[in-house]
């Protein structure tokens, strides 16, 4: 067996109620039950934290990514009242009078369904393929949680703080996102049907392929986001920020998206029959090969914006700003402004 060596640390951190990450002179007195292969830096980044050379909180992370890229596989125990390091969530507080299934320790893939975990810390939690379903967050640190495929179906998330979180392929129908603070999140394949993320901050998220059929995204922030291929059908996007996303290819159709702001975003070869973009700002959105057959643009901003190709058949123009727009190719049967044929 391989032994931990030369980690000098001799503080113990405890992140409040919920996840412990403690640290002691682990070389003495504790083994793991199989051989693994230490990174080198471990050892120097721990003699600098116990010197003070860098911020404990630094080397908290940085043990946190070890355990959870499998280079380092301890289980919690204690000897002498010592605390040994452990990314396992503690059950003695937040899991008291609940139901049998919350104290599942069953980890990654844990039965806490219906639980209510409100405002716990499961920053860089691993519960990927868990059954999380109605479970309430809200409130919860799940910083950097791996959540791939699990179940949170009309789970409560409201105010969760989710950056940088991992939910490719999660499922999300709906669920109730709002107020989610959630910057860097990856929902690639998500499904989110029914989902509401209104007023939410997700700005740089990856939704490519996800379903947000039916959603609700009112006044959220998506800035520099990517939705490529995504299923928007239904939306309520009304007040959204999608400046400067990438969108291509998504079904945006019989959505509402008016006063919705897309500056300098791709719409290209997307699918926006009958959709609400009335008071809209599209300007130097691209916008080539779009279906808006029936969509509603009145009063939308589209300076400069590229409809080449676009199928405008029906839509609303009434009031567009369309100075500087291109339209070469366009099919321009549409309605209320003088460039539509007649």
């Amino acid at each position: 067996m391989r032994r931990l060596k030369n980690i000098m640390t001799i503080f113990t951190i405890q992140i409040v109620g919920f996840l412990i990450v403690s640290f002691a002179p682990v070389s003495a007195f504790y083994t793991t039950s199989q051989s693994y292969d230490v990174p080198a830096w471990i050892e120097t980044t721990s003699k600098w934290a116990a010197e003070g050379a860098i911020p404990k909180s630094d080397y908290v992370e940085e043990i946190q990514y070890v355990i959870q890229h499998g280079w380092l596989r301890l289980e919690s125990r204690e000897e002498g009242g010592v605390h040994f390091p452990t990314v396992t969530p503690s059950f003695k507080e937040i899991q008291a009078g609940q139901p049998k299934n919350c104290q599942d320790a069953n980890f990654p893939m844990v039965d806490w369904s219906g639980c209510n975990f409100s405002g716990a810390p499961l920053s860089y939690a691993d519960l990927h393929d868990s059954n999380l379903t109605g479970i309430n967050l809200s409130g919860a640190n799940l910083k950097k949680a791996y959540l791939l495929s699990a179940h949170l179906e009309h789970s409560n998330l409201n105010f969760a703080e989710m950056i940088n979180a991992d939910l490719p392929r999660a499922h999300l129908q709906n669920a109730s996102l709002v107020g989610v603070l959630g910057q860097y999140l990856d929902l690639r394949f998500a499904d989110l049907t029914g989902a509401d993320l209104s007023n939410s901050f997700l700005s740089s998220s990856s939704l490519n392929w996800a379903v947000l059929r039916n959603a609700i995204l009112t006044n959220s922030d998506f800035a520099n986001s990517e939705f490529v291929g995504s299923d928007l059908s239904s939306v309520n996007a009304k007040g959204a920020n999608f400046q400067e996303c990438y969108m291509t290819g998504i079904n945006f159709t019989a959505a509402n998206a008016s006063g919705a702001n897309f500056l300098d975003a791709d719409l290209s070869n997307s699918n926006m029959t009958g959709t609400d973009l009335s008071g809209a700002n599209l300007e130097n959105v691209g916008l080539g090969f779009v279906i808006l057959k029936n969509a509603n643009l009145a009063f939308a901003n589209l300076r400069h914006a590229d409809l080449g190709n676009a199928d405008l058949t029906g839509a609303n123009l009434t009031n567009a700003d369309i100075t500087g727009a291109v339209f070469s190719g366009a099919n321009l049967h549409c309605i209320g402004n003088p460039i539509c044929v007649r």
